[in-house]
């Protein structure tokens, strides 16, 4: 491996033996030079690190387990190349997104942040989803994260002297971590979009929600929306933040509704009605009143009636 080191790759992975394989490959067959690729073994329990080491110019790091934030920020730390781009473990880029990538940055005068288009596939290899259209500029990037429209980490490539001087990922959240850099890079540079799909996404067991929990997740995901108003570059957002606010409230009053939680379903519910009373608020609120097992022998009866009606 040569030692000018113009882009350095990131992934970090926790008990990925199965699939790391294919993410490396992928990365191999970029056609970039003057790469370097950190794995971020998690504290995996199984041969993740072994099958990584097995690859060429690929370097292991091996640490307790901490969560995806804390291994990014430690990958970022041992990197020597000006860029970092970031891959997950099991997913995959397609060829020429590193060179399609740095062409764009370079010819966008300011640019330290770059995305592109990915697809979703399911376990049975089904495309989940048409991909997103890309914004198409820090405003619109902002307005997308708030509407719950990902910027995919696979995609992203920035420039590392902009990671440290942001302080990297926030180790605090186990979750939504990408979502709060990613704010926070939208206010303090030029982001580029590129609208050619070079991630494919696999989705599959996920763990952060098996221990982490999706009402945990959920709140990591309004705490982000809470602290990033000041990290806005348009006052125009201050609603999209409002209504994203609603939205995750009104889905942890859903969570602790399932989990027979009636009382904190009802706080989170309250919380929520910023985002406007309509009919998916009216459902959680009925069954916080009557309990789920009434409100569906009740809701039952109204449709038959509707149904009677017609």
């Amino acid at each position: 491996m040569s030692d000018a080191v113009d882009i350095s790759v990131i992934i970090p992975a926790y008990n990925r033996q199965a699939v790391i394989g294919r993410a490396l490959a992928s990365v191999l067959a970029q056609e970039a030079g003057g790469l370097e690729i950190l794995v971020i073994d998690d504290g995996s329990t199984d041969a993740t690190a072994a099958v990584a080491a097995g690859f060429p110019q690929v370097t292991v790091i091996r640490r307790a387990n901490g969560g995806p934030a804390a291994a990014r920020n430690a990958g970022i730390r041992q990197a020597r190349g000006r860029w970092i781009a970031f891959l997950d473990s099991d997913d995959a880029w397609r060829p020429g997104k590193l060179r399609a990538q740095m062409a764009l940055l370079s010819a966008t005068p300011g640019a330290a942040f770059c995305a592109t288009a990915h697809r979703t596939f399911t376990p049975d290899g089904r495309c989940a989803a048409r991909p997103a259209a890309m914004p198409v500029d820090a405003v619109d990037m902002q307005r997308q994260i708030l509407d719950n429209i990902a910027v995919q980490t696979d995609s992203v490539i920035v420039a590392r002297d902009l990671l440290e001087t942001l302080g990297g990922f926030d180790e605090r959240l186990h979750t939504a971590e990408d979502v709060e850099l990613f704010l926070r890079c939208a206010a303090a540079t030029r982001p580029v979009f590129l609208e050619e799909v070079f991630v494919d996404v696999y989705l599959g067991d996920d763990g952060t929600v098996r221990r982490y929990g999706r009402i945990a997740r959920a709140a990591c995901r309004r705490e982000v929306f809470l602290r990033c108003g000041r990290h806005l570059v348009d006052r125009r957002l201050r609603h999209d933040r409002r209504r994203a606010l609603a939205r995750e409230a009104l889905e942890l009053a859903r969570l602790h509704l399932a989990d027979g939680a009636r009382a904190e379903a009802a706080r989170w519910l309250i919380r929520s009605v910023g985002g406007g009373l309509d009919a998916d608020r009216l459902k959680v609120a009925l069954e916080c009143l009557l309990g789920t097992e009434r409100y569906d022998r009740h809701s039952a009866r109204a449709k038959g009636v509707a149904r009677l009606w017609r």
